[in-house]
Protein backbone atom coordinates (compact mmCIF):
# COMPACT_ATOMS: atom_id res chain seq x y z
CA UNK A 1 0.00 0.00 0.00
CA UNK A 2 2.62 2.52 1.01
CA UNK A 3 4.55 2.16 -2.21
CA UNK A 4 1.14 2.85 -4.08
CA UNK A 5 0.39 6.05 -2.15
CA UNK A 6 4.25 7.01 -2.96
CA UNK A 7 3.41 6.27 -6.86
CA UNK A 8 0.23 8.47 -6.06
CA UNK A 9 1.55 11.51 -4.52
CA UNK A 10 4.71 11.44 -6.30
CA UNK A 11 2.36 12.23 -9.48
CA UNK A 12 0.40 14.53 -7.93
CA UNK A 13 3.31 16.56 -6.77
CA UNK A 14 4.08 16.31 -10.35
CA UNK A 15 0.73 17.46 -11.50
CA UNK A 16 1.23 20.15 -8.99
CA UNK A 17 3.58 21.33 -10.55
CA UNK A 18 2.86 21.36 -14.34
CA UNK A 19 -0.06 23.16 -12.75
CA UNK A 20 1.83 25.96 -11.04
CA UNK A 21 4.47 25.89 -13.98
CA UNK A 22 1.54 27.04 -16.31
CA UNK A 23 -0.47 29.01 -14.06
CA UNK A 24 2.24 31.10 -12.98
CA UNK A 25 2.61 32.65 -16.87
CA UNK A 26 -0.92 33.63 -16.51
CA UNK A 27 -1.44 37.43 -17.07
CA UNK A 28 -2.57 38.79 -12.92
CA UNK A 29 -5.56 40.60 -14.65
CA UNK A 30 -6.98 37.17 -15.33
CA UNK A 31 -6.58 35.50 -11.97
CA UNK A 32 -9.51 37.48 -10.58
CA UNK A 33 -11.56 37.43 -13.94
CA UNK A 34 -15.12 35.79 -13.55
CA UNK A 35 -15.01 31.52 -14.64
CA UNK A 36 -17.75 29.17 -14.94
CA UNK A 37 -18.42 27.02 -12.24
CA UNK A 38 -18.09 26.11 -8.85
CA UNK A 39 -15.75 29.19 -7.73
CA UNK A 40 -15.71 32.59 -9.18
CA UNK A 41 -12.52 32.99 -10.27
CA UNK A 42 -9.01 31.23 -11.11
CA UNK A 43 -7.83 32.48 -7.76
CA UNK A 44 -10.77 31.34 -5.63
CA UNK A 45 -10.39 28.02 -7.33
CA UNK A 46 -6.86 27.67 -6.87
CA UNK A 47 -7.12 28.74 -2.92
CA UNK A 48 -9.65 26.13 -2.73
CA UNK A 49 -7.25 23.91 -3.88
CA UNK A 50 -4.44 24.71 -1.95
CA UNK A 51 -6.19 25.41 1.39
CA UNK A 52 -8.49 21.91 1.08
CA UNK A 53 -4.98 20.23 0.90
CA UNK A 54 -3.42 22.22 3.84
CA UNK A 55 -6.35 21.57 5.97
CA UNK A 56 -6.21 17.90 5.30
CA UNK A 57 -2.54 17.64 6.08
CA UNK A 58 -2.73 19.80 9.64
CA UNK A 59 -5.95 17.31 10.18
CA UNK A 60 -3.79 14.00 9.35
CA UNK A 61 -0.35 14.97 11.32
CA UNK A 62 -2.33 17.25 13.87
CA UNK A 63 -0.89 20.47 13.26
CA UNK A 64 -2.15 23.65 13.42
CA UNK A 65 -4.32 24.60 10.10
CA UNK A 66 -4.21 28.02 8.20
CA UNK A 67 -6.23 30.80 8.83
CA UNK A 68 -8.66 32.57 6.72
CA UNK A 69 -6.43 35.74 7.01
CA UNK A 70 -3.18 33.34 5.72
CA UNK A 71 -5.38 32.31 3.08
CA UNK A 72 -5.68 35.69 1.27
CA UNK A 73 -2.11 37.04 2.39
CA UNK A 74 -1.05 35.40 -0.39
CA UNK A 75 0.05 36.66 -3.73
CA UNK A 76 -0.59 34.38 -6.91
CA UNK A 77 2.91 33.45 -7.22
CA UNK A 78 3.04 32.86 -3.10
CA UNK A 79 -0.20 30.64 -3.19
CA UNK A 80 1.37 28.77 -6.04
CA UNK A 81 4.54 27.93 -4.27
CA UNK A 82 2.42 27.61 -1.18
CA UNK A 83 0.94 24.30 -3.38
CA UNK A 84 4.23 22.97 -4.15
CA UNK A 85 5.43 22.90 -0.39
CA UNK A 86 2.23 21.60 0.65
CA UNK A 87 2.56 18.52 -2.25
CA UNK A 88 5.92 18.31 -1.06
CA UNK A 89 4.74 17.37 2.84
CA UNK A 90 2.66 14.72 1.23
CA UNK A 91 5.87 13.19 -0.13
CA UNK A 92 7.25 13.32 3.30
CA UNK A 93 4.62 12.20 5.66
CA UNK A 94 3.75 9.05 3.19
CA UNK A 95 7.51 7.78 3.00
CA UNK A 96 7.63 8.49 7.26
CA UNK A 97 4.52 6.71 7.79
CA UNK A 98 5.15 3.31 9.05
CA UNK A 99 1.71 2.01 9.29
CA UNK A 100 1.46 1.24 5.18
CA UNK A 101 -1.41 4.05 5.70
CA UNK A 102 -3.67 1.79 8.11
CA UNK A 103 -3.37 4.63 11.21
CA UNK A 104 -6.83 5.76 11.72
CA UNK A 105 -6.97 9.46 11.76
CA UNK A 106 -9.59 10.83 13.97
CA UNK A 107 -10.36 14.45 12.62
CA UNK A 108 -13.45 16.62 12.88
CA UNK A 109 -14.51 18.48 9.87
CA UNK A 110 -15.44 22.66 9.19
CA UNK A 111 -18.56 22.62 10.73
CA UNK A 112 -16.98 20.42 13.89
CA UNK A 113 -18.36 17.00 13.25
CA UNK A 114 -15.75 14.27 14.15
CA UNK A 115 -15.04 11.26 12.00
CA UNK A 116 -12.19 8.75 11.84
CA UNK A 117 -10.83 7.30 8.64
CA UNK A 118 -7.63 5.02 7.75
CA UNK A 119 -5.36 6.97 6.30
CA UNK A 120 -5.57 5.76 3.04
CA UNK A 121 -8.64 6.30 2.55
CA UNK A 122 -7.92 10.13 3.39
CA UNK A 123 -4.61 10.28 0.74
CA UNK A 124 -6.84 8.66 -1.35
CA UNK A 125 -9.77 11.15 -1.41
CA UNK A 126 -7.38 14.16 -1.62
CA UNK A 127 -5.67 13.17 -4.54
CA UNK A 128 -9.34 12.38 -6.06
CA UNK A 129 -10.38 16.27 -4.73
CA UNK A 130 -7.05 17.66 -6.99
CA UNK A 131 -7.98 15.38 -9.90
CA UNK A 132 -11.49 17.14 -9.91
CA UNK A 133 -10.60 20.45 -9.54
CA UNK A 134 -7.64 20.01 -12.07
CA UNK A 135 -10.14 19.51 -14.44
CA UNK A 136 -11.72 22.95 -13.38
CA UNK A 137 -8.46 24.58 -13.27
CA UNK A 138 -7.86 23.26 -17.09
CA UNK A 139 -11.53 24.39 -18.46
CA UNK A 140 -11.25 28.05 -16.83
CA UNK A 141 -7.54 28.53 -18.30
CA UNK A 142 -9.45 27.19 -21.70
CA UNK A 143 -11.93 29.75 -21.30
CA UNK A 144 -9.49 32.48 -20.15
CA UNK A 145 -7.69 31.73 -23.72
CA UNK A 146 -4.87 30.78 -21.80
CA UNK A 147 -2.32 27.46 -22.67
CA UNK A 148 -2.95 24.36 -20.34
CA UNK A 149 -0.89 21.97 -18.51
CA UNK A 150 -0.57 18.45 -19.54
CA UNK A 151 -1.45 16.91 -16.19
CA UNK A 152 -2.83 13.20 -17.20
CA UNK A 153 -1.38 10.40 -15.52
CA UNK A 154 -0.12 8.34 -18.05
CA UNK A 155 1.85 11.22 -19.17
CA UNK A 156 3.97 11.10 -15.89
CA UNK A 157 4.50 7.72 -16.50
CA UNK A 158 6.00 8.55 -19.58
CA UNK A 159 8.00 11.72 -18.76
CA UNK A 160 9.38 10.39 -15.45
CA UNK A 161 9.82 7.03 -16.73
CA UNK A 162 8.17 5.45 -13.93
CA UNK A 163 8.15 1.58 -14.11
CA UNK A 164 5.64 -0.39 -11.57
CA UNK A 165 7.50 -2.91 -9.41
CA UNK A 166 6.62 -6.22 -10.14
CA UNK A 167 5.11 -7.53 -6.53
Amino acid sequence: MKETLGVLYRYHAWRVAQLTATLAQVPASLWEAPIQGSFTSLRALIEHCVWAEAIWYARVTGTSAVTKAEQQAHTALSLLETWREQTRKWLVAIENDDTDGQRIVQYTDTKGTAFSNPLWELLLHINDHTTYHTGQIIAALRALGQPIASTNMIFYYRSTQYTPSAS
